[in-house]
């Protein structure tokens, strides 16, 4: 019985070899036994595997689902399938306690709370101020009371990082950009002061500005303010004069904007060593104090760029003083913007 089941297998393999030299090329062959089953001798043992199938089979398995991670299969006529497919049912099912949690625990529901929505609405500005910020813009100015009176300061931001306003956000109805002397309806979310800039107001993106009219600067010196110093003096940079407060004192400040009048102005434009870029500086005296502060008006650093470097003196002006954000452990006061008078 043994030698007949030997030649058999014999017989077999010499069945399967390839006929010719290509099908021997064709490199190591994965296990068919499954396919060669319907060939096989049912009374004898399957073949033993090839080397290169035995390691093509353990590649296989190491890459199979185990079985107990699967959902068990149905049949279609089973209890579990019709019910499966029946729909949810109408009776609540108690859930499974949760374990290493002592069953005496009692867990609050959420109490629903109805969403609350921010009522968006605007501010008549007169506008005193267009730096420039981060790519975009810082714009600033005093409030429009219902009554004509002269309101507080407003800076528009945005709920970007350093809340610059972009040029798409601030563009006025007719196409052009906020100047100083316009008066301008800015629409606004709501008041988010931020440490000393207690101006703060975040504006509305979805909502155009507007432009309602102009204030003639015959107009402009009584929106002054009667301050005797610009905040804290004493600090200064290594370029500039009484340019900046350590933020741990300017923490105490309860303003960052103001308006000014200088009787004259001297600006210098000199190429930054860390940039390579012209940078202006406004130098000048206000009660007595020298200030040497670096100007960020777009109008007046786009001029004065396309001019050699140097020293341009300029007569009375009125001169916004911004307090920016703090840098390095420093809050720097800035020229926000220059008017001449």
């Amino acid at each position: 019985m043994i030698i007949a089941n030997t030649i058999k297998r014999i017989l077999y393999l010499l069945s399967r070899t390839p006929s010719n030299k290509a099908e021997q090329h064709r490199g190591p062959m994965p296990d068919k036994r499954a396919q060669d089953a319907s060939h096989w001798p049912p009374d004898l043992p399957p073949p033993p595997l090839s080397p290169e199938a035995s390691q093509y089979r353990k590649a296989h398995e190491a890459q199979r689902v185990p079985t107990d991670l699967l959902a068990p299969r149905l049949s279609p006529n089973s209890p579990d399938r019709r019910k499966a497919y029946s729909g949810p049912s109408t009776t609540t099912q108690p859930k499974p306690p949760i374990s290493n949690v002592p069953s005496s625990v009692e867990y609050p529901a959420t109490p629903y709370t109805r969403p609350t929505f921010v009522r968006a609405s605007t501010k008549q500005i007169l506008c005193l101020a267009y730096s420039r910020k981060y790519g975009g813009a810082c714009i600033a100015g005093k409030e429009l009371l219902s009554h004509g009176a002269t309101g507080p300061w407003i800076r528009p931001i945005s709920a970007r990082d350093h809340e610059e306003v972009s040029r798409r956000e601030c563009g006025l109805n007719d196409g052009s950009m906020p100047k100083p002397l316009d008066i301008v309806e800015v629409p606004i979310l709501g008041h988010r002061p931020r440490d000393y800039q207690q101006e703060n107001w975040l504006i509305d993106p979805r909502r155009p500005w507007k432009k309602l009219s102009s204030l003639p600067i015959s107009s402009l010196p009584s929106w002054i303010d009667p301050v005797v110093t610009l905040w804290r003096n004493g600090f200064s940079s290594k370029s500039g004069s009484n340019d900046r407060i350590p933020a741990f004192i300017a923490a105490s400040l309860r303003s960052s904007l103001c308006l000014i009048r200088v009787r004259s102005l001297t600006i210098s434009v000199a190429t930054s060593i860390y940039t390579g870029t012209k940078t202006l500086r406004g130098d000048f005296f206000y009660r007595g104090t020298n200030y040497d502060l670096r100007i960020t008006d777009q109008k007046y650093e786009n001029e004065f760029r396309q001019k050699s470097e140097g020293n341009y003196s300029l007569g009375p002006c009125l001169l916004t003083i911004s307090l920016g954000e703090a840098f390095e452990g420093f809050a720097y006061k800035l020229i926000a913007a220059v008017i001449e008078l």
